[in-house]
């Protein structure tokens, strides 16, 4: 299996003096708040800039959309710079990390997730680790995992009222921004700018990295946007349709239940694509019904039951997604885990007396925040109609806003950018197939879409990690390799670093197949047309 070893690929350093930079031995003099200026930003003003030496940070932390979690002990100098759009009233923060030994002449911008723009140290640590200027934003409102999953307190005003400049500085505005900030920062304090400028999120964070391509083709020469949250609008109201359903048809089913349908689903297409390895690899052959399982037996937590006849209407319109004539959007995938995401219910110890568990969930808050700006709204009152009305309403409203999701990106390619996506196959939150359409909505305009774009799906892999598939840990050194030595990835180098499995990712739209052979050989499998 061919992988590449970034320390080596990338971080040729020399003892003393690296060409146009400066003696790496004793650079934290440089790092106080007058070696650093604003840059110039039309229609921004500085509020504040502090630069502060920071020796032998250590935290357990990782890059976005990967599993491999390290404890490095990295020193920075660490400058945040606050500033405001004049006459929005909004205040920016914006992190920018600089190794004080070791820097690779490279700058990395790191995304969020959900509704935060940043996970801060989490991301940062690991960037100046292996060498990069680590820079991050936090859009204007509190950024972590916490704030991620709610947007009221700085979303709406007032009921009714979206804060619409701060909506337009996390969906759009502070990215391309981060980019100038970040380079000018790097400029002043190493006399000369990046080398090369990368960007790397997943979800909330992959959003962020679609729309800088589209946004600002200069800003990035290579982006990485794993699972992206592009039509974020929509698939964040889709995936409360099972929800919906649940309470109109006062059903609860247990969470054993949820996950017996999924496992038989993963039985039924698991050797499609040749091999048993509990992975549904060919997805687009499985062809499954939940309501073909109604009244067959299972076991929920070491007790007999049959599959009911409302759970598998309830687990079949979490894999169909909403249709009808007004508006449509696909659900997961079959080995999605429905009963952490879109069906999450809680039971007595019986499993019975069962209740949604999904009101507060990252569905719910998206249409009490973002679509209907009315953080009070009781779900309970959300009709199948009006559900459909906000549906139709918020791709109209919001899609061009929020959603990334814009096809032109002929300007990143005549900037020489390089775009990888990739999405697991059992993503419980993002629909697979909707970051399949983000790509044949580019390919439509762009025949030559493979010169800058390619797509990779996962199989077996959730929401940014986990799941049963193997996860492409180096897909940050392969687009490197494809920017700064023009070498295209064929496939994604993908591991896990649970069962050892070794496996190519193969470019969307074809799939993975077994061969023959060594199943624990990367060369055992094959990449073939949908």
């Amino acid at each position: 299996m061919r992988r590449f070893d970034l320390f080596a690929l990338l971080l040729p350093l020399v003892a003393g003096l690296m060409p146009g930079s400066l003696a790496f031995g004793n650079i934290s003099h440089k790092c106080n708040a007058s070696t650093f200026s604003f840059p110039s930003i039309l229609g921004a003003e500085l509020i504040d800039l502090t630069a502060d030496a920071v020796h032998n940070y250590s935290r357990t932390a990782l890059l976005p959309g990967t599993d491999l979690a390290e404890h490095p002990t990295v020193s920075f100098c660490n400058v945040t710079v606050s500033y405001s759009h004049i006459g929005w009233g909004d205040t920016i923060n914006v992190s920018v990390w600089i190794p004080l030994q070791g820097w690779n002449e490279r700058m990395l911008g790191l995304g969020g997730g959900g509704f935060s723009a940043s996970f801060g140290s989490l991301y940062q640590t690991a960037a100046v680790a292996k060498g990069f200027v680590a820079i991050g934003t936090d859009s204007g409102h509190e950024a972590g995992l916490q704030a991620s999953t709610d947007p009221s307190f700085w979303m709406v005003n007032a009921p009714g009222n979206l804060n619409t400049n701060l909506v337009e500085d996390w969906a759009s505005k502070t990215l391309g921004e981060l980019s100038t900030i970040g380079k000018k920062a790097v400029r002043d304090f190493f006399n000369q700018g990046p080398s090369y400028s990368y960007f790397t999120g997943c979800s909330g964070g992959g959003r962020q990295g679609l729309e800088l391509a589209q946004a600002f083709p200069t800003a990035f020469d290579g982006i990485l946007a794993a699972a992206p949250a592009t039509y974020i609008e929509t698939f964040l109201l889709s995936g409360y349709y099972p929800t919906l359903l649940m309470d109109d048809l006062n059903s609860y089913p247990a969470p054993c239940e949820i996950q017996a349908f999924t496992q038989a689903a993963v039985n039924h297409c698991d050797e499609l694509d040749g091999l048993k390895d509990g992975i549904i690899s060919n997805s687009s052959a499985c062809q499954f019904n939940a309501n073909d399982l109604v009244g067959e037996a299972f076991s929920c937590n070491e007790m007999e039951s049959t599959f009911s006849e409302t759970g598998a209407k309830i687990v079949q319109a979490a894999w169909d997604g909403p249709h009808n004539s007004e508006a449509s959007w696909p659900g997961v995938s079959f080995d999605a885990d429905l009963s952490a995401s879109a069906v999450t219910t809680e039971c007595n110890d019986s499993n019975n007396n069962c209740t949604s568990a999904s009101g507060e969930s990252l569905f719910g808050v998206a249409i009490k925040n973002l679509i209907l700006a009315n953080p009070g709204y009781d779900l309970e009152e959300l009709t199948a109609d009006e559900f459909y009305r906000l549906l139709a309403l918020a791709s109209a409203k919001f899609r061009q806003w929020v959603g990334a999701a814009n096809p032109q990106l002929l300007r990143f390619h005549q900037a020489g950018g390089k775009l990888i996506t990739w999405h697991g196959g059992a993503d419980e939150v993002i629909p697979t197939k909707g970051s399949a359409h983000y790509y044949e909505t580019v390919l439509a305009q762009n025949a030559d879409v493979t010169d800058f774009f390619r797509h990779f799906e996962a199989p077996g892999v959730g929401h940014c990690a986990a799941g049963a598939g193997p996860m492409p840990n180096s897909a940050l050194e392969q687009l490197m390799n494809w920017v700064e030595n023009g070498v295209a990835p064929e496939t994604l180098d993908a591991y896990s670093l649970t069962t050892g499995m070794q496996r190519p990712l193969c470019p969307y739209p074809s799939e993975q197949v077994y061969d023959g052979g060594n199943v624990s050989a990367v060369e055992s499998f094959i990449c073939v047309p949908k």
